[in-house]
C-alpha cells in the first residue's frame, strides 16, 4: 500500500492532500496574482515584439504608468504615438485590477 493514497479506499490520505492543497494554491498565486509582472504583460492588448521589447529593457506595469509616454518614447526609442498607446493600454490594465 502506498503511503502517499489510499487506492483501495479511493481518497487521498492528509498528508497528501494537505501536499496537493499546498501546491494548487501556489500555483493559483503565481498564475493569477494581478502584481505578478508576466500576468500583467500578458494582459497588454498590444503586439507581441512590444510587449518583448517592455520585458527585455525592464519596464513593468507600475513603471510604464510612472515614467510616462514621451520617457518610454525615448528610453525604447520608438515613436510618441506607440507610446501613448502603451501606456493607455497600462493604465486601462491598472483601472481593471
Amino acid at each position: 500500500m502506498n503511503l502517499d493514497t489510499c487506492k483501495d479506499f479511493h481518497y487521498l490520505t492528509p498528508i497528501a492532500y494537505r501536499n496537493r492543497v499546498i501546491l494548487f494554491s501556489q500555483v493559483l498565486q503565481y498564475v493569477h496574482n494581478p502584481y505578478n509582472p508576466e500576468f500583467e504583460f500578458q494582459r497588454l492588448d498590444l503586439a507581441s515584439g512590444l510587449k518583448d521589447l517592455l520585458k527585455r529593457t525592464g519596464f513593468t506595469l507600475e513603471s510604464i504608468l510612472s515614467t510616462g509616454p514621451s520617457n518610454i518614447s525615448a528610453a525604447l526609442g520608438i515613436e510618441a504615438y506607440v507610446a501613448k498607446m502603451i501606456y493607455d493600454e497600462a493604465k486601462r490594465i491598472r483601472n481593471n485590477i
